[in-house]
This record gives C-alpha cells, sequence and structure tokens, in this order.
C-alpha cells in the first residue's frame, strides 16, 4: 500500500506548505502556487494538471483518519530564486535525481513507508532512448534507489506510438490497463531508441503553442529571468533549449499584448491556458 507520492512537480523549500494543505489546513492559492512554480524548471509545471493533483490528494485525505492519510513529497531541489543570479547558482542545490533518491530514502524507506513516484521517462528508465546517446544506464533516480537496495517498480505511459499498431489484441484489452514489457514485443518497441528532436510532444508543440498568460507583468518578467538564466546563450535544438526558448518568446509576446490592451479579461478555463496551433506538415 502507498503511504507517501513523491512528485517532480514541486519544489522542497514548500514541504511545509504542502504538508498543512493535503492535510486540509487553509493554504492561500499564492502560497501554495510556489510550490509547483518555484522549482528549479521555470514554468514547466504551472498548469492546472498539476495543481489538480495536490488537490485530489487533499480531498481524499478528507476522508481519512490523520493516521491513513497520504503524504506528498516534494522532490525538486529546494532552489531559493532570489538567490540565483547566473545558472551555476543553481548548483549548489545539487542534481534533481539524486535529490529525489535522498527524499525517498529519507522520508519513505527509512520510515518503513512505501511511495508512488510521479516522474519523467528519462528520470525512471533504464536506458536512455535518443539516438547516438551512451548504452551506459543513465545515472537517474531510479538507478539511485536500486543501487540503496530499493525495490522499484516502473510504470510507463505509452505517448508516442499507437500501440495496436505493434499489437492488433491491444484493441481488446480492458481501458485502462497494465501490461508487463520485459521480453515482449512492445517493450522492444516502447524502450527502441527514438531521435532526441522526436521525443514527447515537444517535437510538435514547443514552438507552436501559444500560452495565454493571465499572470502579473512583475510575475512575467520574473519567469523571463529565469528563462534566461536557464539558457543565457545557448542556440542548440536539444528539446530542453527549444523549450525555453519557445517560453521566453511567449512570455514576451503576453507582455506586449498586454501593454497593447489585447489580451481578454474573462475568465479562463483550464482547458483554455494552452492554445495549441497544428503543426505544418
Amino acid at each position: 500500500m502507498v503511504n507517501d507520492i513523491v512528485v517532480e512537480s514541486g519544489s522542497a523549500r514548500y514541504q511545509d506548505v504542502i504538508d498543512r494543505f493535503v492535510h486540509g489546513d487553509n493554504v492561500t492559492g499564492e502560497v501554495l502556487a510556489h510550490v509547483w512554480r518555484d522549482t528549479t524548471q521555470p514554468e514547466i509545471w504551472d498548469l492546472p494538471i498539476y495543481e489538480e493533483l495536490f488537490r485530489a490528494v487533499r480531498d481524499v485525505n478528507a476522508s481519512l483518519p490523520r493516521e491513513r492519510q497520504l503524504r506528498v513529497l516534494l522532490g525538486d531541489p529546494p532552489a531559493e530564486w532570489e538567490n540565483v543570479h547566473t545558472l551555476r547558482d543553481l548548483d549548489q542545490w545539487g542534481s534533481r535525481d539524486h535529490h529525489a533518491a535522498d527524499v525517498v530514502q529519507r522520508d519513505v524507506l527509512a520510515r518503513k513507508r512505501h511511495a508512488l513516484l510521479i516522474y519523467g521517462d528519462d528520470h525512471l528508465a533504464k536506458k536512455t532512448r535518443a539516438l547516438g546517446a551512451s548504452d551506459d544506464r543513465p545515472t537517474n533516480v531510479v538507478r539511485l534507489l536500486e543501487q540503496g537496495g530499493a525495490p522499484v517498480f516502473v510504470v510507463h505511459t505509452e505517448t508516442r506510438m499507437p500501440l495496436d499498431a505493434i499489437q492488433a489484441d491491444v484493441r481488446s484489452w480492458p481501458n485502462p490497463s497494465v501490461a508487463t514489457l520485459a521480453r515482449t514485443v512492445l517493450g522492444v518497441r516502447i524502450t527502441s531508441r527514438v531521435p532526441a528532436s522526436s521525443r514527447g510532444a515537444l517535437k510538435n508543440y514547443s514552438t507552436q503553442c501559444s500560452i495565454l498568460d493571465r499572470r502579473p507583468a512583475s510575475r512575467s518578467r520574473d519567469l523571463m529571468r529565469r528563462c534566461a538564466l536557464m539558457l543565457p546563450t545557448c542556440r542548440c535544438e536539444s528539446h530542453v533549449c527549444r523549450y525555453f526558448r519557445a517560453r521566453r518568446h511567449r512570455l514576451r509576446r503576453a507582455r506586449s499584448l498586454r501593454s497593447n490592451g489585447s489580451s481578454r479579461t474573462a475568465p479562463i478555463a483550464p482547458a483554455d491556458r494552452i492554445e495549441f496551433r497544428v503543426p505544418q506538415t
């Protein structure tokens, strides 16, 4: 049985905030937002789905006795952005994978508890799928935990390809379904290497989407500063670099629209937060 949920989408600096929130205490939205907005990955988690996870845990806990309530552990290093002026300043908080592994060892395993980790594939994979990458196993959170003797079971949600095109009987499986991948056709295809530029949705959407920014101008300026620190001069075509370049562009565009009085003032629903344009083919 799971006791704790460890998430990539939260800064450990605000562990006390999320502890109070999921246990039912009053926490303002402004204070709660620091959890996902102040991670070492600027802006990536500022979408409704990540806040909704924390609220779902809070709702579940409201129906449970205190001793059975779930705890959310924030896995990102506790960066203090007010003290970050160069990209190197972020190094003082160490590797994100090492920090997450330390959180699990200290707050889960040492207490004889069990955890569900919600992390991106690269933090969980036993090999890197990008073409040209080394065959060495990546030093990610799963490897670090297994080196420490912890058993880890990885569940992968495939989004790159239709599984029924690989194995036709997938169409008859219940929805949702879980299947073991070891020594199967699905496993071989899912773990096969793909060009780095094709991984995930960023290939199609990182430079093709427009975010409707409703944040105060001071918030947008701070995000631009953080993105600029992350990529001060880089012009490579990695998915990370392309994301941050696109994000800086969108923030500048949002500020321009606001100054011209062009942005809408009506409330927006979560589904309206992002507008995608279909890429040209």
